[in-house]
């Protein structure tokens, strides 16, 4: 993992109302609670989980980290929103290897877009209970343009995306 060998962890939610940043510290078997602040952004500058207003958001994360006093560039983010589709799928059982090499054959089946236009993700949960001779598998797909928007703001506020990850399991991966 990236972070073990770092003392602190910068985490950095982009919401639709707020960002927020928090500074971790490793204390051992847990982290501890360093740094914290928020900033309201305007109306209308994330909808949907999509950028309206970047440089809102720029703005807003220059001012959190220069208030704060943060000196740690790399940090942990999370996306949300409407572009990205998390589902459980049943596939045949096999090991991890084989899903990766076919998880995009399976993905056309179950997202919207064009497969080409996304990054997938998988976890395979374990067997399944519906059928013998399946498993069940956790597929993640978010827009690319969403995560290179996101990524765009983080960079032009002086940051560097070490972690991003969907926020639905963003506290579980951590």
């Amino acid at each position: 993992m990236f972070f073990q060998k770092s003392k602190t962890l910068l985490g950095l939610n982009i919401g639709s109302s707020y960002i927020k940043i928090v500074e971790l510290k490793n204390s051992g078997p847990r982290y501890t609670l360093q740094n914290f602040g928020y900033a309201i952004l305007p109306s209308d500058t994330i909808v949907d989980g999509t950028i309206m207003d970047s440089m809102a958001i720029v703005n807003a994360i220059k001012n959190l980290v220069e208030n704060l006093k943060i000196k740690k560039k790399q940090i942990c983010t999370s996306i949300s929103g409407h572009s990205v589709i998390i589902k459980k799928i049943l596939m045949p059982l096999m090991d991890e290897a084989t899903v990766e090499n076919t998880i995009y054959e399976e993905a056309v089946h179950h997202i919207p877009y064009d497969i080409f236009d996304v990054n997938l993700d998988f976890q395979i949960l374990g067997p399944s209970l519906e059928a013998n001779d399946k498993m069940d598998v956790l597929l993640v797909a978010v827009k690319k343009d969403v995560i290179s928007d996101y990524l765009g703001v983080i960079e032009e506020a002086g940051l560097q995306p070490a972690v991003v990850d969907v926020d639905t399991f963003a506290l579980e991966n951590m």
